[in-house]
This record gives structure tokens, sequence and C-alpha cells, in this order.
């Protein structure tokens, strides 16, 4: 299984490098200089942790301020750009402490324009989700593709670059990705321990609203299903009862049992 990250990189706050926001991942203290860093650390070591893995990849969606735009020196690195910078950061922790002894992640960046129309954007969305595809879906011996699973940072970006993103992974997933975690990185909260937060149910309410979907028009209730087998916790009696039930329509349906059906 591969695990890979993607992300819309932010320009760096020139601030934030005298004053770093200051986080608490998993008990650890860490100064975020980039907007991206925490939630990308905390992706990292919540994949260790749940899946005793490591990202294999981080894909930064990167727009031309991002990409070409230079920060002036500083004590820590030369003359950069913003993708570089936030690069340089994310090499430097992953080489050391909770990360030390799993690979580095390569790090590929894809550039988007922040003016471009609804419709340019939908073309950006999927070229670069395939791409995405492309880099991380080589053919192994026997001829199958390892699996893999798809995790996001949703803070960076402009303001539709969540919008972007969501569709994205959306996209990927029908491609056959496995949607993993989903963070937001919020420096505004008070408790630094609490300053990076899942966002996972977003992406799960897709699933949801695509199985009511389906069930509507076609009495199918594999979406359904799928949600309901990863949502964390026991069912209640009520909620067994009717996915049963849906279940017993569905097949109805596909076995052509008209009696069955009514009741």
């Amino acid at each position: 299984m591969k695990n890979i990250a993607i992300a819309f990189a932010s320009p760096v706050n020139l601030k934030s490098i005298q004053k770093p926001n200051q986080y608490q991942i998993f008990g650890e203290n860490y100064d975020c200089i980039q907007t991206n860093e925490s939630a990308l650390i905390y992706l990292q070591r919540q994949v260790q942790r749940k899946y005793h893995q490591s990202l294999d990849f981080i894909f930064l969606i990167v727009s031309g301020t991002v990409e070409n735009g230079l920060i002036p020196a500083n004590d820590t690195f030369a003359p950069c750009s913003h993708a570089d910078f936030l690069k340089a950061r994310l090499k430097s922790h992953f080489s050391r402490g909770a990360c030390a002894g799993f690979p580095l992640p390569v790090i590929r960046c894809e550039p988007y324009d922040e003016n471009a129309s609804p419709e340019e954007c939908n073309i950006a969305i999927a070229k670069i989700a395939d791409k995405v595809e492309e880099a991380v879906r080589p053919t192994f011996a026997g001829g199958k593709d390892e699996a893999v699973r798809l995790h996001a940072d949703m803070t960076g970006g402009y303001r539709n670059a969540s919008m972007m993103l969501l569709s994205m992974m959306e996209l990927l997933k029908y491609k056959g990705m496995e949607i993993g975690d989903v963070m937001y990185s919020d420096p505004a909260k008070a408790d630094p321990a609490v300053r990076v937060a899942p966002v996972t149910e977003i992406m799960r309410m897709f699933t949801l609203i695509n199985g009511v979907d389906e069930f509507v028009k076609n009495g199918s209730v594999e979406t359904i299903q799928e949600y309901f087998r990863t949502e964390p916790g026991e069912k209640s009696p009520e909620l067994e009862a009717l996915l049963v039930g849906m279940q017993q329509f569905s097949d109805a349906i596909c076995l052509c049992r008209t009696d069955n059906i009514k009741d």
C-alpha cells in the first residue's frame, strides 16, 4: 500500500519566519512557518501511528506566486521560492526526530492558475489527477498495481482551492484510490494541541450523498453500504434494520422479484 498526500501550497507569510506559530503534534512541540507544514507533518505521523507506514509522495499544487515568488535570505535559507522553502522545511523535519528512518517523501509540484475560470479549473483538476495517478501507479511484478491511500491537507491555496481539492480527491477515488485522512490547520485556535484537526468526515459525506442518489435512481445500495462499513462506532438496531431492508429491496430489483419489492 502506497500512502500519498496532496495539498495546495500557500505563500509564506514573512512575519511567520520571525515569529513561527506554535503547534503540538502528537505531544511534540513544533514551530510552523508555512501554512501547510503542520498538517503535512501531522499526516506523516498519523500514517506512521495508524498504518505503521510512511508517506511515499507529497504532491504540492502550486500557483505561479508560490512557484516563482522569492523569499529574501534569512538565518536558515538562502533566497528561494515559496515552494522551495516549504520543501526545505519538510525535508529538514522528515530527516530527524519521529520521522527518522522513514523514506523521505518525494515532492512534486504541479502548477495551477489562481485566476482561472471554472471551466479551466475543471480541466486543471483532471490533468493534475492524471499526473498523480501516473506518478504513483507503476506496474509491479506480476502486472499488478499497488493500492494507493490518498491523504489531503485542506489548509492552503486560494479561496476555491478547497473545492478543487475535494473534486480532485473524488476523481482519484473513482480511479481506485482509497481516501485516508484529511486534515485542516488553524493557528488561530487557542490550544496548540488542537490546531491541526481531522476533517475526513467532509469527504465521507460525499460518499453518503452519492449513495443516497444511487439508491434513489437505481435501487443500488452498494455505496451506502460502503459508507457504513467504514463508519466508526456501533450501528443502532434501527439503522441495522434499515440497511438490511434496503439491501433486500436492491436484491429484489436485481433478481426481478416484483412481489418482494412491494413488501
